[in-house]
């Protein structure tokens, strides 16, 4: 493709040749760090946090959906915050095992409301319970929740906003939970699923390890007593913050 069939062809393309290849500006930072450039790439401003979870099977009906849901607005709520974003709106998405309209087959709901912008758990989650009043019932494979609309923290708030943003309350439950493990504190609607969902290292971008509820399950060859690099890093980083409460 584009003359481009082994390394070395790789490496001796010119840097219009690579942009041509990659069809973007990034075919010429392939050209610099081909040659060990240290060559940034601009910045960018992100526009959603979310989270979406297949649901175990005992978790698909009754209240425990919704448990899910609140658990993923925890965790996207708590990155929110490790960003220094607010959200102005909150979305919510579900698919069915049924068509719970009366339909054949499976089916899927979403829907959105605005919020004053906030990184608050609670007032999200609120916004986000809200939403759920509508959705159809039916047994629920696969649950997601997306905060939309982000603005740096910094941005000043509407004059007229009726929320109470509770900045410290939310700064203090998130250094409890870092330094003494995910969940720590959280909110009553998840109780019974809150080890759900946990975040996982092996697919997409890795997720910070300043936020407590990565899963470290036990493989092959590690245990309590030989547990693993992440694990040490996270036990190191606690101990050195419970030190300096």
């Amino acid at each position: 493709m584009h003359g481009i069939h082994t390394v070395e062809d790789l490496y001796r393309a010119t840097r219009p040749d690579l942009k041509k290849a990659w069809g973007s500006v990034l075919g010429e930072y392939w050209w610099h760090w081909l040659r060990g450039d240290h060559a940034r790439l601009p910045s960018t401003r992100r526009r959603t946090v979310g989270h979406q979870h297949v649901l175990a099977p005992e978790f698909r009906t009754g209240d425990h959906p919704l448990g899910v849901a609140h658990r993923l607005m925890a965790k996207a709520a708590q990155r929110l915050r490790s960003l220094g974003y607010v959200a102005t709106r909150v979305s919510v998405s579900l698919a069915l095992a049924d068509d719970a309209r009366g339909g054949s087959g499976g089916g899927r709901w979403s829907d959105w409301s605005p919020v004053d912008a906030t990184s608050d758990t609670m007032v999200l989650s609120g916004v986000m319970r809200d939403l759920w009043k509508s959705a159809p019932r039916g047994s629920v494979l696969q649950v997601g929740v997306r905060l939309e609309g982000l603005q740096p923290e910094q941005a000043q708030m509407s004059l007229f906003s009726q929320v109470d943003p509770r900045p410290e309350l939310m700064r203090a439950i998130d250094r409890i939970n870092d330094t003494y493990g995910s969940d720590t504190v959280y909110l009553a609607p998840m109780h019974h699923e809150r080890k759900s969902a946990p975040r996982r290292i092996p697919f997409g971008p890795p997720p910070s390890l300043d936020l407590p509820d990565i899963d470290h399950t036990i493989q092959p060859g590690e245990s309590r007593d030989n547990p693993s690099p992440i694990e040490v890093r996270k036990r190191q980083r606690r101990e050195r913050r419970a030190r300096g409460a």
